[in-house]
């Protein structure tokens, strides 16, 4: 009887002993590596965002810049200082749409120079 309740005893303590498995210590450093690896990703991500909102805002200008240069071409006597608002643009069907920075707010023409409320050049 007594052979059987240790023979018993030992099947468990194998059993115990096979079962596979992370111990906390083991999740808690991949816990630390991903928090990590976290906290040098976010501000990556936060400057590649601004990089992209900036160089579109700058194409726009560029956009609006050469549209202006197309509508003194088109015309006899107009010049840059002509150029008073981007809805002339758009209503001489050189641009489909006033354009605006992805940061916010309507890009604006001043004597035929586009300018960013946010203050992006190009």
């Amino acid at each position: 009887m007594f052979y059987r309740m240790s023979c018993a005893m030992k099947s468990e303590k194998g059993l115990l002993k096979s079962q596979k498995g992370f111990t906390l210590v083991e999740l808690m450093v991949v816990v630390i590596i991903i928090g990590i690896l976290v906290a040098i990703a976010i501000p990556v991500y936060n400057n590649v965002t601004s990089n992209a909102a900036e160089r579109a805002c700058q194409a726009s200008l560029r956009t609006v810049d050469g549209a202006a240069a197309q509508w003194v071409a088109g015309g006899s006597g107009r010049t840059l200082a002509d150029v008073d608002a981007i809805s002339t643009l758009v209503e001489a069907g050189l641009l489909k749409a006033a354009p605006t920075c992805p940061d916010g707010g309507a890009l604006t023409i001043t004597d035929g120079v586009a300018a960013c409320p946010n203050g992006h050049t190009y």
